[in-house]
């Protein structure tokens, strides 16, 4: 398997710097506040640690003519949420955006493990922290005031995809593969979360989106070629 191009530190960092700073504009200029360009910030982040992996120029076009449509629609997101708070196309975008970029960070972070040194305890905090603040963010739309509830069921959240890790890192499949799963196993704990919120947590709705959920990372998982590690 051939490694993967890291790019160098100095054109990651002007990479990243340039793209926050977009982010912190556009979102001061959309809605009049900085804090927005979290979400832009964090999709530019995860974006371009995905794209180091990524070794051949056509993928390497795809991507990225598909994250920068990621990043457009996220900030179209915060400006029609700030227009319309209850625009539930906005936070649709926005939902889209937070997820596909927990998906990057999990597939780079996982991918940057298997190809390096990177201890696991390392890959652990990244899948905590990452998953922590996506929820923070997203289960505020839920439209509960409570922030000391949301962080606590954050931080849950979080330590339980730090923990989940550790168990699919034994597994014998590739960065994206993983990341994919570990996607599929935050959206179903999410979803009870943001159920929870909302009041709305049933254990016939809780059992019908986890048998559906099951059955895709099922057939992911038998679909997906195994790499076994030395």
């Amino acid at each position: 398997m051939r490694e993967p191009i890291i790019p160098s530190w100095s054109w990651y960092g002007f990479s990243l710097l340039a793209f926050v700073l977009l982010s912190v504009v556009a979102s001061r200029r959309l809605t009049g506040k900085w804090y927005p360009a979290y979400l832009p910030a964090v999709v530019s982040l995860s974006t371009l640690l995905l794209l180091s992996l990524i070794d051949v120029d056509f993928e390497q076009q795809v991507f990225v003519s598909i994250a920068t449509v990621l990043f457009y629609g996220t900030l179209l997101g915060i400006y029609r949420l700030k227009l319309i708070p209850s625009d539930e196309t906005a936070r649709a975008l926005l939902n889209s955006a937070a997820l596909a970029s927990l998906f990057f960070t999990y597939a780079a972070a996982y991918g940057l493990y298997l190809n390096y040194t990177v201890p696991l305890a390392v890959l652990m905090l990244v899948f905590f922290t990452a998953t922590a603040m996506v929820s923070f963010q997203t289960l505020h739309w839920a439209g509960q005031d409570d922030r000391h509830e949301i962080l606590l069921l954050s931080l849950a959240l979080g330590a339980v995809m730090g923990e989940l890790v550790w168990v699919i890192h034994f597994w014998p499949f590739g960065y994206l593969t993983i990341g994919a799963s570990a996607l599929i196993c935050f959206y179903f704990l999410w979803r009870i979360a943001f159920d929870y919120l909302r009041g709305t947590l049933t254990m016939k709705k809780t059992f019908s989106e986890g048998l559906i959920l099951l059955i895709l990372l099922a057939l992911l998982l038998s679909t997906s070629p195994w790499r076994m590690r030395a």
